[in-house]
């Protein structure tokens, strides 16, 4: 019988890949449009992922690292399956679902804001070079728009197409889909957090000055709530009412939508990762005390808690059957299952700060400070 060459092979399981991601993002929308996956930031996605060691299926090397302590540029998944994610070597990179670079968008700084998918392909991200930016599915530059500071937060789309993100010099902005400025409103510090929104589509986001801001889609304030440490966690929103964010004070706040405070839950380190939001009514969280801990949503108490090794700066991923997945400064990417307990652990080569993605044929993907985008895969 004669032999399928390994390339034929492999262009056929590339094809394959991408049509079920075609398949799954459906006529306008990305796979994982922007970061913690939706507007409400719940970093819960539909997919199922790997509940077996994982093998690793590629991995892309960038001139840098990729993950670093301070804030870290994500990927995210368009309808044909390409990823894109900044690096610290001052570029946005795409990549095709096998991990061939498309192209690279060089920036005058670090890209430490994860991109944010619009429904036209268009791709939105932040710089430490003060520019936001607008490119083309090919990696095009449509528009720029210049803030006053570093951009490391990401961005938001709202239903009515407004672009929102923050700034370290202390603002929040909004632009329409051409670039143009909307609204803006100042806090009292530099902005790492990203936006969130709620079911009634109000907006919230924290600030380095300790607080969690809420404004309406309007800019307009509403309230804000105050912590005991730097919020540069990113509130979750899991539809009832209520919301969730973490602090670098070391707790987990849960409030209404309405500004009220209702319960908050002190980890052993600080929450620089943003909640996820479980479909049983569990929160998960990770914290710098180098444990992942699972939450009653109704009123905080502990469930679980499940120590890993090295400290947790980013955030939890729960796929749809309900597992965990997480990663550490020690190099470490865990699975854990809906009760806590571990299923599997993939080292890489440098710390983790970040946040794993999947996609729906259960690819994982995952950077580390060793410069790499890696893609992992196991049985579902």
């Amino acid at each position: 019988m004669k032999k399928i060459p390994a390339a034929l092979i492999l262009l056929f399981l590339i094809l394959s890949i991408t049509f079920l991601l075609v398949s799954a993002a459906g006529k306008n929308g990305a796979i994982f449009p922007r970061f913690r996956f939706d507007i409400h930031n719940t970093g819960a996605v539909p997919y199922r992922g790997p509940v077996t060691p994982p093998g690793l299926i590629w991995a892309f090397n960038t001139r840098y690292h990729i993950s670093t302590p301070y804030i870290t540029s994500g990927p995210v998944i368009d309808r044909r399956g390409n990823l894109y994610f900044g690096s610290e070597d001052m570029s946005l990179y795409c990549l095709d679902p096998g991990g061939k670079k498309l192209w690279e968008f060089p920036t005058g700084d670090r890209v430490r804001s994860t991109p944010a998918i619009g429904d036209d392909g268009t791709i939105y991200f932040g710089s430490n070079d003060k520019y936001f930016r607008a490119l083309s599915p090919g990696g095009k530059l449509l528009w720029k728009y210049g803030t006053g500071d570093f951009v490391e937060s990401s961005p938001l789309i709202t239903p009515g197409g407004l672009i929102c993100f923050g700034s370290e010099d202390y603002n929040l902005y909004a632009l329409d889909r051409n670039g143009k400025l909307r609204w803006s409103y100042s806090t009292g510090g530099p902005i790492r957090s990203s936006f969130g929104s709620d079911e009634k589509g109000s907006l919230y986001i924290g600030s380095n000055d300790g607080a969690l801001y809420s404004v309406n889609k309007n800019g307009e304030f509403r309230w804000k709530i105050q912590t005991k440490g730097e919020v540069r966690s990113s509130p979750a929103f899991p539809g009832d009412g209520t919301g969730f964010v973490g602090s670098s004070d070391g707790y987990i706040y849960s409030f209404t939508i309405n500004g009220k405070d209702r319960w908050k839950f002190k980890t052993g380190g600080m929450v620089r990762g943003s909640p996820a939001i479980g479909q049983d009514g569990t929160l998960y969280t990770g914290s710098r005390d180098k444990c992942v801990y699972a939450l009653d949503m109704k009123d905080g108490h502990l469930i679980w808690r499940t120590a890993l090794d090295g400290e947790i700066w980013g955030s939890v991923l729960v796929d749809g059957n309900g597992n965990l997945y997480a990663a550490s400064d020690k190099g470490f990417v865990y699975c854990l299952n809906p009760y806590g307990e571990k299923k599997w652990v993939f080292r890489t080569s440098g710390p983790i700060y970040g946040t794993p993605c999947l996609a729906p044929h259960g690819a994982l993907y995952i950077y580390s400070e060793d410069g790499k985008l890696y893609s992992l895969a196991g049985a579902r």
